[in-house]
């Protein structure tokens, strides 16, 4: 859970830098994503590691008659795992990646206009 956390910052401090670089609308909109996926991220890991594993125990704790009523809570609760688990893929590498990586497509296009260019001659490369 320590490395998540860790990651997050990483990814707050590399968006930190480009808002003080002068860029505010899309680092911004990936930081928010960041923001709002990361609890989810640290619910898929409590999900992971103490859910599964209490229903584990469970199941082999239980007598051979008794561990069939618990495959299908044990398989809904991955499914729950695995769908929280892409919603944080999906915000955190996904949709701030893309992000990221339009900004700064964009950042080199405007850079390279020069200024007898049409105002939209950098933004179809």
């Amino acid at each position: 859970m320590f490395a998540t956390l860790v990651g997050a910052a990483a990814i707050v401090a590399i968006l930190w830098s480009m808002m003080l670089a002068g860029s505010s609308r899309w680092p911004m909109v990936a930081f928010v994503s960041l923001v709002i996926t990361t609890p989810i991220l640290l619910l898929s890991v409590g999900l992971d590691g103490f859910a599964t594993k209490s229903i584990a125990d469970r199941w082999a704790a239980s007598a051979l008659g008794d561990r069939q009523m618990l495959v299908p809570a044990a398989t809904a609760l991955r499914s729950v795992d695995v769908a929280v688990l892409n919603l944080v893929m999906v915000g955190q590498f996904g949709v701030t990646a893309i992000l990221l990586a339009w900004h700064r497509h964009r950042a080199r296009s405007t850079a390279s206009l020069s200024a007898s260019s049409p105002p939209l001659a950098g933004c179809w490369a």
